[in-house]
Parts: structure tokens; sequence; C-alpha cells
């Protein structure tokens, strides 16, 4: 009778401990099971980044003039519209401001460049290289009237895609144009960055 009795607890504990192991065995899974359902490199499925098709921004472009000790301020706005992930033309307007000092070499310039760009996008940053072309209408302070002189530039530059819709760019203008006076070129150099707007999508 008392072996019995001894068996019958014993295998009532065995019982108990089983239960217990499972509904821990549950517990862990459902915790875990969330993270499974996150967690990309998990399942499988590979993470994508924006791919843009569009995209439009506007800033000030400070500058320096290469060949004579002026720095000037310019605003500047640009689309850019990609045929490619890894290609894009770019448009572009830039509007004289003032000097940033007291010396001047420049009294009005409005000029219009286009151009033609490769991009290298790893992820979510972007850098790029443009090669442009443009054309300038300029009055100098030595001259009374507005001269048209085209000219030549080159963009590197990068940007990081936050979303979807918003991405933030840093970028290096190198621009060669002939001095209507014909002495010195009017070769400048233009930094910028800021906040931009595009319509993307995901490959």
């Amino acid at each position: 009778m008392v072996k019995i009795l001894i068996l019958a607890v014993g295998s009532l504990l065995m019982s108990r401990f089983s239960l217990v192991a499972q509904s821990d065995t549950t517990v862990a899974a459902r915790e875990i099971q969330p993270v499974k359902a996150y967690c990309p490199a998990y399942l499988g499925v590979e993470v994508t980044y924006p791919t843009p098709i569009i995209q439009v921004t506007a800033s000030i472009y400070p500058s320096w003039m290469l060949n004579h000790n002026v720095q000037n301020n310019y605003v500047a706005g640009h689309f850019t519209l990609y045929f490619h992930k890894r290609y894009s033309f770019r448009g572009e307007i830039q509007g004289y401001v003032d000097a940033q000092g007291e010396q001047k070499y420049i009294s009005k310039h409005v000029q219009v460049q286009t151009g033609f760009g490769r991009h290298f996008q790893v992820k979510r940053w972007d850098p790029y290289v443009y090669a442009t072309m443009g054309l300038s209408s300029i009055r100098l302070q030595s001259h009374s009237r507005n001269v048209m002189q085209p000219s030549v530039g080159l963009i590197a530059g990068t940007s990081f895609h936050v979303s979807r819709y918003f991405y933030f760019f840093a970028e290096c203008l190198y621009q060669h144009m002939q001095n209507p006076s014909r002495d010195a070129n009017l070769d400048q150099l233009f930094i910028s960055g800021g906040l931009g707007f595009q319509l993307s999508k995901r490959e």
C-alpha cells in the first residue's frame, strides 16, 4: 500500500513538472515570435532603400572666385530627374545676391545650368558627380551692360535618403567661365547643402 502511494505521488509530481516545462516553452516562443516578425534577415527578406524618381531643392550657395580675391553669395534651386538608378538629368538656376565683403567684382549675375550625372548609391547614401553646361547673363562692376557668357562645370556631392520623401545633401561645384573683359577668368567654387524633397520608389 505504501509503495502504491509513493508511485502515485511520484507520477503526479512528474506530470506537474512536465506541464510547467511546456508552459515555459510556450511563453518563451511567444516572446521570441515578434522578434522573428521584425527581423528581415531571419525571414530571408532583402532590405530595400529608396530609389529617387525626382528631387527638388533650394539653398544658399557661397562661392569663392579663384582668380580674384572676392567671395560671393548666390541663391539657387535645382531639380534632378532620374531615368535610371545610377544616371540622372539635372537642371539648375542661380542668382547672384551680393559679395560677402566690401570688395565686389560682379554687379548682376543670373545663370541656368543643365547636366548629366552618375550615382554610386550604397544603401541610403548616394554619392554623385555631374558634368554641366550653362548660360549666364552677367554684369561686372566695371561694365554698364549685361553680357551673355557660356559656362561649364563639375559637381561632386552626396545625399542621404531619410525617407521616400526627404533627403539631405552636401555638394561642391566648380564653374569655369570666361571674363567679358578678357583678363582673368571668372572661375568660381561653390559649396552648398541642405534639405531636399523627393518622390521615390523601393526596389
